[in-house]
């Protein structure tokens, strides 16, 4: 199968990682302790949780790289368009996840 380089780029857990964490070191002098996290609860004080929280989303994105990476390419290893599937709803999901985290972080600072 031929890769694009620049989707090989864009499919390493790792990476996607490391941006997250860089982007939430960088704001942490400016996040407030506490930050809106739960925008489904009604009353604005159970909307609000740890500064922490924040790294809960790029945690369940990593957390589906690597279920993807074992399990889901275990089932598609004989059709390539199946691994073109995953890998393409994988590098969605973490542009999702990390514009959601950045969309938050901005929002407050």
């Amino acid at each position: 199968m031929n890769d694009n380089s620049t989707i090989r780029f864009l499919d390493d857990k790792h990476k996607w990682l490391v941006l997250t964490v860089v982007t939430f070191l960088l704001a942490f002098y400016w996040l407030p302790e506490q930050v809106p996290f739960f925008y489904s609860q009604a009353l604005p004080e159970e909307k609000l949780a740890s500064k922490y929280y924040l790294l809960v989303i790029p945690l369940f994105n990593y957390l589906f790289f690597i279920l993807s990476d074992t399990w889901l390419s275990k089932l598609a290893l004989k059709n390539d368009n199946m691994l073109n599937l995953i890998r393409f709803f994988r590098i969605g999901l973490a542009f999702f996840g990390y514009f959601l985290f950045l969309r938050i972080i901005i929002l407050i600072i």
